[in-house]
C-alpha cells in the first residue's frame, strides 16, 4: 500500500459498471464507484446531484492510499489526517 497526499478535482464514474475514477493531480486513481461516491458525500458533502449522479464542485487536499494494483484502499480530507507527515514520493506501508 502507498499513501500520498494530492489534490482531488474530479470524479468520473458509471453507476452500472462499479468503476469509478478519482482525478487526484491530474492522474486518474481507480475506485469502487458507489462506495467512492458515499465517502466523498460523506467527506465533503454536495457531491450528489438529483440526477444520482456525482461530482467535485471545489478541489480539495486530500490523503489516499492505493493498493499494489493501484485501486483506491481509502482517502481523507487533508484536514483530517492524523498520520505523519507525507513526503512527496508518500508512504509505503
Amino acid at each position: 500500500m502507498l499513501t500520498k497526499k494530492g489534490t482531488l478535482t474530479a470524479f468520473m464514474g458509471s453507476w452500472g459498471s462499479g468503476i469509478g475514477h478519482l482525478v487526484i493531480d491530474g492522474r486518474m486513481v481507480m475506485c469502487e464507484n458507489g462506495a467512492t461516491v458515499r465517502a466523498l458525500q460523506g467527506a465533503f458533502g454536495n457531491v450528489i446531484d438529483k440526477n444520482h449522479t456525482a461530482s467535485i464542485k471545489e478541489p480539495h487536499e486530500v490523503a489516499y492510499t492505493v493498493d499494489d494494483m493501484g485501486l483506491l484502499a481509502a482517502f481523507t480530507p487533508i484536514e483530517d489526517w492524523t498520520g505523519p507527515d507525507i513526503p512527496e514520493e508518500g508512504i509505503e506501508e
